[in-house]
């Protein structure tokens, strides 16, 4: 758990006089950042028979924010997870492939209320909706070789596919919904690495 009170911004000669004063506006709402963070990883290396290995891995992390600021409680759940392969083969002496792979995906609600009450930080109706999901994909293969003890020739390449999407919608104080947006985009990359 990570609680941080936000003071809001002051004035110089505020700060001189009381440096632990607020602003009335962040002490009206009880302006604050707090968030629950949970993280899972686990890693596995495994020798192989030829002086290479194979290294796995995979991790979720959720965090969980409570936001309130002077003009909107913002409240947001966000999962990320993602799985990696990397294989390093001994070809020879001096000569040695490396390749593999990451997956990632993510996503995100990010719902802004009203406040119910004119002071502290009680949750009130929902003015904003607001979804984030992303996905990614890393593939790579990289060849090296040893051509003297101070000299290696390294060659290798990386494909890259990303998808982002994004929905917003306003709420008014009646219950009326407005999309802001709902918009989606593919990324992809190849280059040399």
């Amino acid at each position: 758990d990570n609680n941080i009170e936000l003071p809001g911004s002051i004035s110089k000669e505020q700060l001189e006089t009381d440096p632990s004063v607020a602003n009335a506006g962040s002490l009206n709402r009880n302006s604050q950042r707090d968030f629950d963070l949970y993280r899972f990883a686990l890693q596995h290396s495994i020798p192989l028979v030829n002086g290479g290995k194979a290294d796995f891995g995979a991790s979720f992390q959720n965090v969980e924010m409570f936001h309130p600021l002077p003009f909107a409680l913002l409240r947001s759940d966000e999962d990320n997870a993602a799985i990696s392969a990397r294989v390093q083969q001994k070809l020879g002496s001096n000569h040695s492939l490396g390749y593999g792979g990451l997956a990632s995906w993510g996503q995100s609600t990010n719902p802004r209320f009203r406040f119910a009450g004119t002071t502290g930080a009680n949750q009130g109706t929902q003015s904003r909706d607001e979804s984030n999901d992303a996905a990614g994909l890393e593939l790579f293969i990289q060849d090296s070789v040893a051509l003297n003890d101070s000299l290696d020739f390294i060659a290798g390449t990386q494909l890259v596919y990303a998808r982002r999407e994004n929905t917003t919608t306003n709420i008014d104080a009646s219950g009326i919904r407005t999309a802001l947006a709902d918009r989606s985009a593919d990324y992809t990359g190849f280059s040399p690495r």
